[in-house]
């Protein structure tokens, strides 16, 4: 891919250079046979012999063009794909009927765009100036796909996690009704109020972490065909992962310590008179 820009356009977008430079003012609107790329680019075609002095042209061109310099890969045309081999020309004159500029200012975004608007009617007042917007919005008018999916992927997790932690309050209640004369007996032969309840949530801990095991397998798999929608995380980010297995077993906690709570409350003596 490649595109026409100005010499300021990489400072309008805060781009750093990796190496080289950018094209000059005069590069820039001369159309000279330079050019910068970007990292994806320079790897690509060059590898470890480093980019910057080599030259290359367009299947459609004659005239081949100096690399100057090299700037870090970022997204040009979607957020959920990796940035692909890019070259950035100088604009020359060959700027399009249909042209995007971007304007970098302190302020408000009304602010700016009426100060836009006014420049351009000064310049010409036969241009027409339209789909005035701000970078945030154009993220979230390509983004509103995948954040709606994310939305649902998160409603049905947390439906998932309730559905989860109350089937788990469940058997552990059943277990405690099942069991209520055991731990009668336990508490009467002098067991304290702490081992019951640590005895009780072993039993639905030992579970949970069967189960987390198993569903960390599974998801870290079954990520990978939710590469495609992610955006600024991996499939396999260790941080996510972490922090879901310990609101997991956090939530399993709770589940079990209410009828580990309850356990306690067995009356030692009414259990020994029945049996």
């Amino acid at each position: 891919r490649w595109a026409a820009v100005s010499d300021d356009f990489f400072r309008t977008l805060d781009v750093t250079l990796d190496t080289g430079r950018v094209f000059t003012a005069t590069e820039a609107w001369e159309d000279a046979a330079v050019a910068v790329v970007n990292r994806r680019f320079a790897e690509r075609f060059f590898g470890e012999e480093g980019a910057i002095g080599q030259r290359f042209r367009f299947v459609n061109q004659e005239e081949a063009r100096t690399i100057v310099g090299v700037v870090p890969d970022f997204k040009t045309t979607t957020l959920d794909r990796r940035a692909p081999s890019m070259a950035f020309i100088p604009i020359g004159d060959r700027v399009p009927r249909e042209t995007g500029i971007m304007v970098r200012a302190a302020g408000t975004p009304e602010s700016v765009m009426s100060v836009v608007r006014e420049h351009v009617r000064r310049l010409d007042p036969g241009i027409p100036v339209y789909d005035l917007t701000t970078m945030q919005q154009v993220r979230e008018r390509v983004m509103w796909q995948f954040e709606v999916i994310s939305r649902l992927f998160t409603l049905f997790g947390g439906l998932a996690l309730i559905l989860a932690a109350t089937g788990l309050y469940g058997v552990l209640s059943y277990i405690v009704s099942r069991r209520w004369r055991e731990i009668g007996i336990r508490m009467a032969i002098g067991a304290r109020r702490g081992a019951v309840i640590r005895y009780v949530m072993r039993q639905g801990l030992r579970l949970v972490v069967i189960g987390v095991i198993i569903g960390l397998a599974c998801a870290f798999f079954l990520s990978r065909l939710l590469a495609s929608f992610l955006y600024g995380i991996t499939a396999g980010d260790p941080l996510s992962f972490v922090g879901l297995t310990v609101f997991l077993l956090a939530v399993a906690a709770l589940a079990c310590f209410i009828p580990a709570q309850r356990a306690t409350r067995v009356d030692p003596a009414i259990v020994l008179q029945e049996n």
